[in-house]
């Protein structure tokens, strides 16, 4: 988790460059950074990622949340690339026992100033990098959990209305041996204003798969 040094100085706002994950970052984009191998030549790195593109496989984790990671393109102050992990339940309201989970995934690109605004962006993945799968409990099956097939999900873009970058004085995760509870955080909305989980910023650099674009999307082939 990356924690800022408070000073006088020390500006309020910043890009968004890096990592940022929501509640206890336990859902996190790219590779895990304790695993040194490769993550499309290993079992191992299967067991460390949230989507394993190489598998075309999730991995859940141990508690909900959502993460984003960003990275500038070079020379460009207004856009880059982008990878997007979501790990959220939906319950049933006419059985509160029953309820399902969503694991989502999307890479690509991002870009501010869609309506002419500094604080407001697009984020766009490539054609085939946006994957979901859904995960139903027990209570709603008869007894036994029941998966999808991870697919394509239709929805491919996102637009951001507005966001904004601020330093948290008392952080929900303190680091052990840090002398500061200080850390940066993201707050995203959604295009109608709704707003998304606060973030905090776990990497900087980011921890990102690979920019380039990762699947071919074919339309209209069983």
């Amino acid at each position: 988790m990356v924690y800022a040094e408070i000073a006088e100085y020390k500006p309020l706002s910043r890009d968004l460059r890096g990592t940022w994950s929501s509640g206890s970052q336990q859902v996190l984009t790219g590779a895990d950074r304790n695993d040194n191998v490769r993550f499309h030549s290993s079992s191992k790195a299967n067991n460390q990622m949230f989507y394993n593109p190489y598998r075309k496989q999730f991995t859940v984790p141990r508690s909900a949340g959502i993460s984003y990671s960003f990275l500038p393109s070079n020379g460009s102050d207004n856009e880059g690339f982008f990878e997007e992990a979501r790990f959220q339940y939906q319950s049933d309201s006419q059985n509160p026992h029953c309820f399902s989970a969503q694991l989502i995934w999307l890479h690509g690109r991002y870009k501010y100033g869609r309506n002419n605004l500094a604080t407001d962006m697009t984020l766009s993945a490539y054609p085939g990098d946006s994957m979901i799968q859904t995960i139903t409990n027990p209570e709603c099956t008869g007894g036994k959990s029941v998966e999808t097939d991870v697919y394509t999900l239709d929805k491919n873009q996102e637009y951001i209305k507005n966001f904004t970058t601020f330093i948290e004085n008392d952080a929900p995760y303190p680091q052990p041996g840090s002398n500061t509870k200080a850390m940066w955080g993201l707050q995203m909305y959604q295009f109608d204003g709704a707003p998304l989980a606060k973030m905090y910023l776990k990497y900087d650099p980011p921890q990102m798969l690979p920019t380039e674009q990762m699947f071919v999307q074919v339309i209209g082939v069983n």
